[in-house]
């Protein structure tokens, strides 16, 4: 049905975003249960913490859905896609 997994993401963001405010500034850290519920996958959280350098899981999902999103939480409502979280550990431990 959807060539890519952009246009499946855009498909079920829209339906979500017209529901939404329309001046959508980003997604609270208390709606990813509802993200997760709309989009059928699991998402945790990060946070960068500096001594020494880590990565904090600050959110854990409960594991419902095949395909788990890790983001890194910059701060407020803005995230940041972890592409490779393996990777991003090891990262983190060579700074």
């Amino acid at each position: 049905m959807y060539r890519g997994i952009e246009e499946r993401a855009r498909a079920l963001y829209d339906p979500w975003a017209q529901e939404s405010s329309d001046d959508l500034e980003g997604v609270m850290l208390l709606e990813l249960d509802e993200l997760e519920h709309v989009f059928e996958i699991d998402i945790d959280v990060f946070r960068f913490k500096y001594d020494p350098p880590s990565l904090v899981p600050i959110r854990r999902s409960a594991y419902k859905h095949d395909d788990v999103l890790h983001v890194l939480l910059l701060h407020g409502c803005h995230f940041c896609y972890i592409k490779d979280i393996d990777k991003c550990l090891w990262m983190s431990k060579m700074l």
